[in-house]
C-alpha cells in the first residue's frame, strides 16, 4: 500500500503491517508498535543516507511487519566493500541508538525501566537484520563478500537459498511448537513467512546480478588493460538460464554454440547474451538467442 513519495522515494506499507497495527491498538500495544515503526524508519533512513553518499539512488522503501526493505537502483558501479558499508548502516544506527539509551540510563537521565523496550527493540532489529540471508542486511553483506570469489549471481543464489531454508524452518518450528502445545508465538510464523517470500522475490534479479559482474569486468579491463577469456562450448538447445550459471567472476566468457553433430554454428560473447536476455527474457535456448543476434546484424 502506497503511503507517500519523499524526495522521489516511494514509501509503501505492507497491508499486514496495517492489520497488525490495528490489532495492536485494540490490544493496547500502540505505543510499542509506534516505537518499532520509528526505529525501522531510522534504520532504513541510514541505508538511504549511506547509499546516496555513494551516489546510489533509492527507488522505494517498504515497511514490513518485522522491518523494512529499501530497494535501490543497480549497484553494479560500486565495489562489494561499499555494498557492505551500505548494508551495515541500518544495524549500526540501531546499535548507536542502544548505546545512547544506555548512556542516558548510566548518567541517571532516564530510568532503565522506561528504556527497556527501546533498548531491546533496537538490539532485536540490529542483530536480526545481520542474519546472513536475503533480503536481510546480513544476506547482502554475505553476497558482497562471496561475489568477489564466485560472481554476483552465484553468491545471490546461495544467499537466497539460505533465506528460503531459514523461512521454511521457522514456519515448521511454529507449527511444531503449536501442535506440540509448547507455545503459540505467531511472530515466529510471520517472520518465517516474510523471509521465505522476500527471498523468493530476489530470484527475479538473476540477469541484473550477472550484468553487475560484467560491469565489474569492464572496470577491471579498463584498469589493467587485459582480462582472462574463457571459452565454453555448449549445445544450441541449452537453456539460457544454464548458460548464466556457468559464468564466473574473474573471466570474460565466449560461448561457442554447437549443433547436434558438434559443429560450431556461431558464438556469443557474455555481454551479447546478457544484452539479448534483457530484451527477450530468460525463456530461450542458446540457438534461439544466436538466431536473434544474427537477424539483428
Amino acid at each position: 500500500m502506497r503511503l507517500a513519495n519523499v524526495h522521489g522515494i516511494e514509501v509503501k506499507v505492507n497491508i499486514l503491517l496495517v492489520i497488525i497495527f490495528f490489532v495492536g491498538a485494540v490490544m493496547g500495544y500502540i505505543k510499542e508498535l509506534a516505537v518499532l515503526f520509528v526505529l525501522v524508519s531510522i534504520h532504513e533512513t541510514f541505508h538511504v543516507i549511506t547509499a546516496k553518499y555513494y551516489g546510489i539512488s533509492v527507488t522505494s522503501i517498504e515497511f514490513m511487519p518485522f522491518g523494512g526493505v529499501a530497494r535501490m537502483e543497480s549497484i553494479s558501479h560500486v565495489e562489494p566493500s561499499t555494498e557492505v558499508i551500505i548494508a551495515l548502516a541500518g544495524p549500526w544506527a540501531n546499535f548507536m541508538l542502544t548505546l545512547c539509551a544506555l548512556l542516558l540510563e548510566y548518567f541517571g537521565v532516564v530510568p532503565f525501566q522506561k528504556l527497556k523496550f527501546f533498548i531491546n527493540a533496537n538490539l532485536m532489529l540490529g542483530f536480526f537484520n545481520l542474519y546472513p540471508a536475503l533480503p536481510l542486511d546480513g544476506g547482502r553483506i554475505l553476497r558482497a563478500v562471496l561475489s568477489t570469489r564466485m560472481g554476483t549471481k552465484a553468491a545471490d543464489t546461495i544467499c537466497i537459498t539460505i533465506g528460503k531454508i531459514t523461512g521454511a524452518v521457522l514456519i515448521f518450528l511454529y507449527f511444531y511448537l503449536f501442535f506440540g502445545r509448547i507455545t503459540n508465538n505467531p511472530s515466529i510464523l510471520l517472520i518465517g513467512f516474510f523471509i521465505f517470500i522476500l527471498a523468493g522475490r530476489q530470484q527475479s534479479t538473476t540477469v541484473l546480478m550477472a550484468l553487475e559482474d560484467v560491469v565489474r569486468k569492464k572496470k577491471k579491463l579498463a584498469r589493467h588493460g587485459a582480462i582472462r577469456v574463457h571459452e565454453i562450448a555448449l549445445s544450441q538447445s541449452t537453456p539460457v538460464k544454464k548458460v548464466l550459471d556457468r559464468f564466473g567472476v574473474n573471466r570474460y566468457h565466449i560461448v561457442l554454440v554447437l549443433d547436434s553433430n558438434l559443429n560450431m554454428v556461431g558464438y556469443l560473447s557474455e555481454y551479447e547474451i546478457l544484452d539479448l536476455v534483457m530484451q527477450y527474457g530468460l525463456d530461450l535456448s542458446l540457438g534461439k538467442l544466436l538466431l536473434i543476434r544474427n537477424n539483428k546484424k
